[in-house]
């Protein structure tokens, strides 16, 4: 996901953040008169943004009409002009249109065939299109289903995807399809052409909040939410059309403030239902034409809803890759400790809260938020999204409660994301929180070596240095002052270890949160990588993590020599990574 270099946000094209979610946008089908000349206005329209650098993508919108008995097909749609076009990045195909618009005449041209028949001869003959596709026009990067939101347009909300029929009454019989079969059927199809892209999309919220009534809403967003369920289950991504409640057909013209912030008012309002979307795609009817293009350094231009779409989903605060700070603070008081979530950045964020267990008792803690226990959610994989977004300079608190003193020790390992779906997985603040477990002797600071249960090695300050940033090495235990270590605790179950002989901290370099980095001594100054939790371990051992970076300390090379210096790495319970305290 990352990238080295950033380019300047005028080289759109050239930035790799812009160019992923340039490939999402398209062009409406309904903003072009039929009777005329699409490809041309859609060339002319290229040709306009090419030098901004803008990348579009046109629909394919559907579908079928039969000729010949019905042995033959073809595609009837001015989406097959817009696909000649190589420039773009998207053809979609709204088969569900299709099959919903004709299905009467399905039954009528197969009076003798069943439900299922019926649906595996269009699954077949749509697999033969969709192959013809990538066969003829490879720079197609997906070739998207309209999604059973539409099914049908006279019962909206649409049918579920899983018991709600479609009745067609014949002369002589009826038949009653469902949209299960169909979408399995295209699932498989999409498995068969094995292409990477190949998704469904769906156009919530516009025609769930513009065309359903008020009551309808609830159901609606219930059956989309059910329909992204469906496919996830089935391995199938979701496309999830960003279009503002608000937006009125056919004016969401892609050159218009109302349609950038209602596009992203949109991605905003499906992840706090719970929507998990693979991809968020910007749809613009834009019927007037190519003389309306503004250039892409103006914020409503695409590129400046891109930019927007991307702050609220990663928290850049620019395209050099900044982020928007999103931080955790916490405080213990007896068993509770208070976790308190604060936005100081410039931006709405959407924050993830998750919590992963380490250690011999798992399970141990209780999460509350105003009231509500939010236990399994923060445990799950995605771990626990607030409702709504938390606006710049607000916080949110969520209570973790422990159990009493344990000889056990579980460690908890809490991190603050910026979005549930944040793809650079980027973490913001982590808390380290200790569970059980003995504590070393309270009373006067009392000195003790740390010797590696790899080697037998003590951990010693190189050369008995007392400059700041001295590095950390191992050398044969001799209880010399540079090999010295007292413990202070300073909350949380956390300890300041100090050595004896420069008075100094053990600490990760330049406040690093990255495997590798450097462990060195520096004057004490409160910072979060000056603490350790001592966890543990059957064998009387302890490992040193981090409360920082979450990290535990190793030997460079799991080495067994003298000399050998230490660096931070994930906590693995490697033999390198085990300290024996002995007092001195």
């Amino acid at each position: 996901m990352f990238h080295d270099e950033l380019l300047p946000l005028k080289d759109a094209g050239a930035w790799p953040y812009v160019a992923k979610w340039q490939d999402a946008y398209f062009v409406h089908s309904a903003g072009f008169d039929p009777h005329g000349a699409p490809a041309d206005l859609l060339r002319s329209l290229v040709a306009t943004m090419e030098p901004h650098q803008g990348r579009f993508a046109a629909e394919l919108g559907g579908g079928t009409q039969p000729e010949d008995n019905w042995d033959q097909w073809q595609i009837n749609t001015w989406g097959g002009w817009a696909a000649s076009i190589e420039t773009l990045g998207i053809a979609w195909t709204e088969l569900t249109h299709d099959f919903q618009t004709f299905c009467d005449k399905f039954c009528e041209a197969k009076p003798d065939w069943d439900e299922r028949r019926i649906t595996d001869w269009v699954v077949d003959m749509w697999g033969k299109i969709f192959r013809g596709y990538y066969d003829r026009m490879p720079h197609i990067k997906a070739s998207l289903t309209q999604s059973p939101v539409w099914w049908p347009w006279g019962q909206y909300p649409a049918l579920g995807a899983d018991r709600d029929k479609m009745c067609i009454q014949m002369k002589h019989c009826k038949r009653q399809f469902n949209m299960q079969p169909y979408m399995e059927g295209m699932i498989n199809v999409a498995g068969s052409i094995g292409h990477p892209q190949f998704g469904f999309f769906s156009d919530y919220p516009y025609y769930a909040l513009n065309w359903g009534c008020e009551q309808e809403k609830v159901p609606c967003q219930q059956k989309i939410l059910a329909y992204e369920h469906f496919l996830h289950s089935r391995s199938a991504r979701h496309c999830f059309v960003c279009m503002g409640p608000n937006q009125e057909q056919p004016n969401s013209d892609a050159w218009d403030r109302k349609y950038k912030d209602e596009s992203i008012a949109a991605m905003m309002l499906w992840q706090s239902l719970g929507g998990r979307a693979d991809t968020y795609n910007f749809e613009s009817f834009y019927g007037e034409g190519p003389h309306n293009v503004i250039p892409e350094s103006n914020p409503i231009s695409y590129t400046g809803l891109v930019y927007c779409a991307l702050r609220y989903m990663k928290g850049y605060t620019d395209v050099e890759g900044h982020e928007e700070p999103l931080e955790l603070r916490w405080n213990s008081i007896g068993h509770e400790s208070y976790l308190q979530f604060i936005n100081s950045g410039g931006s709405p964020c959407m924050p993830a809260l998750m919590a992963a267990e380490h250690g011999m008792v798992a399970g141990q803690g209780s999460y509350r938020l105003d009231g509500h226990d939010i236990t399994q959610a923060i445990r799950s994989p995605e771990g626990y999204t607030f409702t709504g977004q938390l606006q710049p300079g607000q916080s949110v608190t969520v209570v973790v409660t422990t159990p009493g003193p344990s000889p056990d020790c579980s460690l908890l390992n809490i991190e603050a994301y910026w979005n549930p779906q944040d793809p650079t997985g980027l973490v913001r603040d982590r808390a380290l929180l200790i569970l059980g477990g003995p504590r070393l002797p309270q009373g006067p600071p009392q000195q003790y070596t740390l010797r590696s249960a790899s080697s037998g090695l003590a951990l010693d300050v190189e050369h008995g240095s007392k400059e700041d940033g001295a590095p950390l090495t191992q050398w044969q235990a001799n209880e010399a002052p540079n090999q010295l270590w007292t413990f202070e605790p300073v909350g949380n179950g956390s300890y300041r270890i100090l050595n004896v002989g420069s008075g100094k901290c053990l600490e990760v370099d330049c406040v690093s949160r990255q495997g590798g980095a450097r462990i060195q001594q520096w004057n004490s100054w409160n910072g979060r990588h000056q603490r350790w939790f001592l966890i543990p371990q059957p064998d009387g051992s302890f490992e040193l993590l981090n409360v920082h970076s979450g990290l535990a300390i190793d030997v460079d090379g799991q080495s067994r020599e003298p000399g050998a210096h230490h660096h931070q790495t994930i906590f693995n319970d490697a033999p390198t990574q085990k300290f024996h305290l002995h007092a001195a």
